[in-house]
Parts: C-alpha cells; structure tokens; sequence
C-alpha cells in the first residue's frame, strides 16, 4: 500500500531487522524473558521511529521498517537513521527485572532502486541483512547488486564443502616462522586452502565461517591435520608446526584426543605442536579455558594467543592463563614503519613477553625497515611475505636447501630468495 502512495520522485526504504544473540537469551533466560524483551525493542523502535515511517514484527526476532524519504537526499536520511536505530538498540534493556545487552543487524533496500514490489524489498533487505551479520553484526548494510551473486555463491559452497573435506579438497599450506635472531626456520604455520575443481584455489575467508556455521570446522581441522602429519614424516624432525584452532573448538576434548593420536602414529613429539588461539575462544569461560590450556602444556604442545592487541582485555587474559607466546597482529605490525605510535604499542607489546618469560611472533612483516624495527625490540619471530607467502608441502621441498629434508641437524637459514610461492 505505500508503495502505491508514493509520490511522484519519492522512494521509500524497507529495514529488515534481526536481534543479535536473541537465541541465547532464550536458552539462558528463559522464553518469558525473551517474549519480554521482544516487546521492549518493539517499544523502542517505535519511539525512535516517531512518526517517520512504520514499524512491525514479521516473527521470531525480525523486525521491519518501512520508511519513505526524499529520492533528493539520496541515502543520507536513511543512514543517519539506520545509525540511530542501530546505537538505540545498544543501549540495556530491562525484561523481567533482568539488564540484558544486545545488538541489531540490519540490512536495507531501497525502492524503487531495488525493486518496487514488498517481496523484491524485502528480499534486497534480507540479503543487505546477510552482509551485516556478516560484517561483525550491530551494524547496517544497504542492499548492492553483487550481494546476491555472492550470496548464491556461498549456498552453492555449502553443499559443495562437505564433499571437499571428505575428499581431500582441503589441504595445508606453510608458512615459515622464522627465528630473527639466527634467521633460521622455527616453524611452519598450517594454513587451510580449498582446492576447488572449478573456482580454483580458495583461501580460509571463503569457507572458514561456512564449516564453523555448519558445524563442519572439526572435521575439517581433522582431515586437514592428517594431510600435516603425512608432510612432517618428510622434514627435519626439529621443525614445529603451528596449528589455528577454532574459538568453538577449544572445549573439544575429542579434537585433541585425535590430534595426539595421529601425532603419535606419524612419530611426532607433541613438542612440535603449537597450538595458536584467538582471545574469543577465552571470553565465555576463562577457568575452563585455563584449564585446558594448561592441560595441553602439560603434554609439552606449546599454546600461543593469536591476534595479540586487538582484543578487549588481552592483557587480563595473560594475567589469568598461562601462555608461552604472543603472536602481535600485523595490524600493528605493518605500520611500525612509518607510524611511531604504531612502533611504540609493537614495543611495549614485545616488552610485556620478555617481563612475562613469553616469547613473541611478529606477523605481517612485508619489508626490511619493518623487520629491522622487530629486531631492535629483540622480537623472538616473525612471519610475512617479506619471508615467504604459504606454501604447499612440494614448494617447500623445493625452496629448502638440499639437505635440510633428510638431515634432522641441519638448519634452514630462510631469505626472501630462498622462497618460490607464487
């Protein structure tokens, strides 16, 4: 109906809103304080929208607004009010006498630029939403062509991943973590690729979050670490190797159970083992994590806090778990050239390792002004392109020294030349 009464010039927005963690609310609250808090955020949508336009729940925790504005301002007006609904609904909320936070995702189409029927707005929105979710929620997304073909895209490696890892599609790429001081090969970090029959070769940011949301991201990490273990049966038994495990991996005790069994049957020392986390895995249950952490210490596997400086309280965490190396996010890493606030947060980071006996991990490095910057802080490792890109199990035979294969004593000293990873 009021895309019929439109005026003349005018346009019109359709948001497609979805409360974010609505689900754990329930599980943890209970339905009547979910039904609560739907009513609240339906309450507060209304008083932020005023009389600018409509507001109503189409089920479960999905809202929509729909909004006309001038086709002159473009999407100006409907921006700034996305950003308002989006810093409204982040504020407490009180259901049951109960403060509970939560966030918005929210994506827009617009008429008549995406369609003017409700059912192509609100599919424009749906997909717009899709992206915000995406994008690390509590934000917004206006609806883009190409979100559609990307959108078809991922159903399509959806059906197509279970196959992949069940196949042996997914397979490990290396690279090189090398010691600053000697410059010699400390570890090969374990990176998942996906070799697809028809896309080619695709990197982790394409079907990572896909195997995770289908719960498929053990045996992935299983069937990718049994490629790994085959490998370390051909390299110098003093190389160690670098494992990523998942944030919803950590309480898994069956994945490490695994993990050790294959190292066992391949002849690995657990010693060789790291195993690198993100801060995330640490947040929902900080003793559980310590104790696992400290459990996998205790079998010698060396256990890392990846992405070091770009979470919320890291230094709470080195405080209450017991880490053996910080690996400091190339965020900071890359700048420490050019930026001198950049080279004093790197500093003071790789200070905070050696006050704490941790030893530290530069990623990210792509230059030797940046490298000579790590060495002067006396970081331990660095890792980037500047070294080596990843690199398949035959590149690195290739780009070794003969001799380092089959010879367990001989070191590998790494040089930018010594590389040949496409």
């Amino acid at each position: 109906m009021m895309i019929a009464e439109l005026p003349q010039g005018g346009s019109l927005a359709v948001m497609l809103i979805d409360l974010d963690e609505f689900k754990t609310v329930n599980d943890v609250h209970g339905h009547a304080v979910g039904d609560d808090l739907l009513c609240a955020v339906a309450e507060r949508l209304g008083a932020t929208l005023a009389k600018h336009g409509t507001v109503a729940r189409l089920g479960g925790d999905e809202f929509v607004i729909v909004m006309p504005f001038a086709t002159g301002k473009d999407k100006d007006e409907v921006s700034g009010f996305a950003d308002r609904i989006v810093s409204q609904m982040s504020e407490p909320f009180f259901a049951q006498h109960r403060r509970i936070c939560i966030g918005i995702s929210m994506g827009i189409g617009t008429c008549p630029n995406n369609g003017s029927t409700a059912g192509a707005l609100l599919h424009a929105a749906d997909v717009a939403k899709f992206r915000a979710k995406e994008a690390g929620r509590g934000t917004f997304r206006f609806f883009e062509p190409n979100m559609d073909r990307i959108l078809r895209e991922q159903a399509e490696l959806k059906v197509e991943l279970r196959e992949a890892i069940a196949g042996g599609q997914i397979v490990p790429f290396y690279q090189p973590l090398i010691d600053l001081t000697t410059r010699n090969v400390d570890a090969f970090e374990v990176l998942a690729r996906w070799e697809h029959p028809t896309r080619g070769l695709l990197t982790p940011g394409k079907f990572i979050s896909l195997a995770e949301n289908m719960k498929l991201i053990t045996p992935l990490t299983l069937a990718l670490f049994r490629q790994v273990c085959a490998d370390a049966r051909e390299r110098p038994k003093h190389y160690r190797l670098a494992l990523n495990i998942s944030p919803t991996q950590l309480p898994e005790a069956a994945l490490f159970v695994a993990i050790t069994a294959m190292m066992r049957e391949a002849d690995i020392a657990m010693s060789r083992l790291e195993i690198e986390l993100t801060e995330s895995s640490l947040i929902e249950d900080t003793q559980q994590a310590a104790r696992i952490i400290d459990g996998l210490r205790a079998m010698g596997i060396t256990v890392a806090l990846d992405d070091f400086g770009i979470g919320y309280s890291s230094l709470y965490h080195l405080r209450q778990i017991q880490f053996d190396k910080v690996k400091i996010d190339r965020s900071f890493v890359q700048s420490i050239g050019h930026d001198p606030r950049a080279a004093s947060f790197v500093q003071a980071m790789i200070g905070v390792g050696h006050h704490l006996h941790l030893q530290t991990t530069a990623e990210g490095i792509e230059d030797a002004e940046v490298l000579a910057k790590l060495e002067e802080f006396r970081c331990t490792f660095g890792q980037g392109f500047f070294f080596a890109k990843p690199m398949s199990g035959p590149d690195i035979r290739r780009s070794m020294p003969r001799g380092a294969i089959n010879d367990p004593e001989m070191h590998c000293t790494w040089s930018p030349t010594l590389s040949l990873a496409a």
